[in-house]
């Protein structure tokens, strides 16, 4: 993927035998072309340590130079404009809010979960919560799955729009619950004629001392990283998060706040890690069907965190991304004993082959788990439309 740095002047001289300097000011072999475009109407384009003419249309006029023995001279008689290709930004992704039901959302708060709603335009209706559960579990559309919560009232008042489950934040059991009218108007709990979202809940464990890789894995954008994890790690605990080069870290203090908050986009992972005991985190969030699609820029020879933001296992392949020959994908293993190991899988792709090159008894290296990330290393960006069930 290539992105433009324009540059119009007015007026320009040329030494004979134009060549590029562009290697010299790095250029060479990076993501980056330099347009110097005159007002003449043609321009000379530095792509890769080599330069030739163009109309102003982009077509070539004579042959590209590479003479080192000469440059580029410019006088600039007054600059008009700095413009240029700005990096990709998708727009921020939406999950769809439709039914009876509206605006479901889901905290937590301590050690409870709470659930609020609102309604559409005709009004408020008694409501009931159903909910699939189970320790380990992932997200599954199968209606006869879901059963309402015994602990709610049957129906919950019209009057209210909120409930809190005690004690269900921590409790070791992946959640996804589903405020319904308390009479159906869809033919199941998961028809969007009553509510077009499910909300959920998914723990990740965090052992004293070692750093633990995490996503959210829920159709969340944009969202604050400070929020979603709050103080659920205690004090003197940290997070990280992946600035394409390095990692940039929160922590967190006895005055109950965290020196440094970050927004994240969907499908990006983040690192945990607990210090002052054993911890399980708690991370909630809304899914169902979204608007836009959902698309992430992945920097080609460059390390890119990213997961599944939907609560199921899957693979690369069927999350949307293609490996080419040669792709790297790295999978952190924290492993609990006396030496309480930290280390990373590797794995290598085979164009070939199709098959991911990994050390003997490494398996299912792209196997995305719930909330689990991987660095992704490949050899050429790409726009990531991320794929949903």
């Amino acid at each position: 993927m290539h992105r433009r740095l324009c540059v119009a002047l007015i007026g320009f001289g040329l030494a004979a035998g134009i060549v590029s300097s562009a290697s010299a000011m790095h250029f060479e072999n990076s993501d980056y072309d330099l347009w110097i475009i005159p007002n003449s109407g043609s321009s000379i384009d530095l792509n890769d340590g080599s330069s030739h003419l163009q109309d102003i249309k982009g077509y070539p006029v004579g042959s590209p130079f590479t003479d080192a023995s000469t440059t580029i001279e410019v006088g600039l008689w007054g600059l008009i404009s700095v413009t240029g290709e700005a990096p990709y930004v998708p727009p921020t992704v939406e999950v769809v809010d439709t039914g009876k039901i509206r605006d479901t959302k889901i905290f937590v708060e301590g050690e409870n979960i709470k659930l609020t709603w609102g309604f559409d335009a005709g009004g408020p209706v008694p409501v009931k919560i159903y909910c699939r559960m189970g320790p380990a579990s992932e997200y599954a559309a199968e209606a006869a799955t879901f059963a309402p919560v015994i602990t709610v009232p049957d129906p919950i008042p019209a009057t209210t729009t909120e409930y809190v489950f005690p004690n269900f934040a921590h409790n070791g059991i992946n959640q996804y619950y589903r405020v319904v009218p308390a009479t159906l108007i869809g033919p199941d709990v998961l028809s969007p004629l009553d509510n077009s979202i499910t909300v959920g809940k998914v723990e990740v464990n965090c052992p004293k001392g070692l750093y633990v890789f995490a996503c959210l894995p829920f159709q969340e954008d944009n969202f604050s990283l400070k929020n979603l994890i709050g103080d659920q790690l205690g004090d003197s605990a940290e997070y990280d998060w992946w600035n394409g080069d390095a990692y940039e870290i929160g922590t967190y203090t006895t005055a109950a706040s965290w020196s440094k908050d970050k927004s994240l986009r969907i499908g990006e992972g983040f690192l945990l890690r607990a210090v002052q005991a054993d911890k399980k985190v708690a991370l909630v969030g809304r899914f169902g069907s979204v608007d836009p699609p959902a698309t992430r820029e992945l920097i080609g020879h460059k390390y890119n965190l990213i997961g599944y933001p939907y609560p199921q296992i899957t693979s690369l392949f069927s999350m949307g991304i293609t490996p080419s020959d040669s792709d790297e994908i790295d999978r952190w293993i924290v492993y609990v004993d006396a030496a309480n190991k930290q280390y990373y899988n590797i794995g290598t792709y085979n164009g070939v082959s199709g098959n991911w090159t990994v050390a003997p008894g490494v398996v299912d290296i792209d196997k995305m788990a719930l909330a689990e990330p991987r660095f992704y290393r490949p050899m050429s960006g790409s726009i990531w439309t991320i794929t949903f069930p």
